[in-house]
């Protein structure tokens, strides 16, 4: 079987080869008289990669046609359903607007042909804005009757998925340039979904997209402070403890915290010994973790949720981080005695 294999792979190598020769001559025959074959082959790359990044461009506008024309149907599916329910007087006593004036509110992304929209600063496209509309309107109608539910069908979850990604997408790649209400709006629509009640497997990838916004917000949360302004840091801080409401993404934000925390007293105790120099970005984004982690251990829903092993852990892994530098580093010991005195171990 091995011979067989490698008498394959040969063959493969060969054809290439003869591939690359072929392609090779076909170049220099078909050059211009005023061009060198290597100028030639040079230019018929470049066409080719600006044909490329076109196919991606317009492959990312039909996306974004498909999600749109995806959401209409979901729109067409709840003003269904709210007409249903009206007819039944179902929710006579506690919907107060009509299913009309509702529909009026549902909004969906545009077409890819509508321009960029300003709003009240940064350039922020039209179809976030109206994505995070949509994740809001969705989670109303939702929460109205979970028992009839527009998103019981696998194609109805598939577009709260990719609306929940296209969003959280857009966060991640212009978080600097989204004005701080218009992102806790959006991240208020992302907890929204993730904290819904719909079937598992549509939960674990909802939450997955949502820890992506998480270490997203981590990244720049630590970084230090006279990288960007303080009042910035604080928004994402304040986002982060926000989406760990949910307890599944909580814990992984705790343990993040920590290895970071670790690493920083590896980066001390090696600096101890005189075995590297003092790494001052490190040094701060470390201390930027404490705050972060003592922000959310001094919250009351975080200790009711990390009592028994899980608290048992951190805390060996916070104690550990003390070994050999408690002398040299004494303000870093205080803080860990501080964090180990949330944990509320039983």
């Amino acid at each position: 079987m091995d011979s067989t294999t490698s008498d394959c792979d040969t063959a493969d190598v060969n054809y290439i080869k003869r591939v690359k020769c072929a392609v090779a001559i076909a170049v220099i025959r078909n050059k211009p008289e005023d061009m060198s074959g290597e100028q030639y082959a040079k230019k018929l790359r470049e066409t080719l990669q600006k044909r490329e990044e076109d196919w991606k461009r317009e492959a990312k506008r039909l996306e974004v046609e498909l999600l749109t024309a995806k959401q209409e149907l979901v729109k067409l599916k709840a003003e269904e359903t709210f007409h249903k329910w009206d007819s039944r007087n179902l929710y006579a006593a506690s919907i107060e607007t009509a299913p009309d004036q509702f529909s009026d509110h549902f909004f969906t992304p545009p077409s890819s042909s509508e321009t960029i929209s300003s709003m009240e600063g940064p350039k922020i496209h039209r179809e976030f804005n109206n994505g995070i509309r949509f994740l809001h309107c969705a989670m109303c109608l939702h929460n109205h009757n979970k028992t009839m539910s527009v998103f019981k069908t696998s194609e109805s979850l598939d577009v709260l998925e990719n609306s929940l990604t296209s969003v959280v997408d857009h966060l991640l790649e212009n978080l600097e340039e989204i004005p701080s209400k218009d992102l806790n709006w959006a991240v208020e629509g992302v907890l929204k979904v993730v904290s819904s009640d719909l079937n598992v497997d549509s939960e674990k990838k909802l939450e997955g997209t949502c820890w992506r916004l998480i270490q997203g917000l981590l990244k720049k949360a630590l970084i230090g402070g006279h990288n960007q302004p303080y009042k910035y840091q604080e928004t994402l801080i304040s986002q982060i403890l926000y989406l760990c409401k949910v307890k599944s993404l909580l814990i992984p934000t705790l343990k993040l915290l920590i290895h970071q925390i670790v690493k920083l007293s590896e980066m001390l105790r090696q600096y101890t010994n005189k075995q590297c120099d003092l790494n001052v970005a490190q040094y701060e984004n470390g201390c930027n973790a404490f705050n972060i982690l003592e922000q959310l251990l001094s919250l009351s829903s975080t200790r009711e949720n990390i009592k028994g092993e899980v608290a048992e852990t951190m805390k060996e892994q916070l104690e550990s981080s003390l070994l050999h530098i408690t002398e040299s580093f004494p303000l870093f010991a205080h803080y860990v005695w501080k964090l180990n005195s949330y944990m509320n171990i039983k």
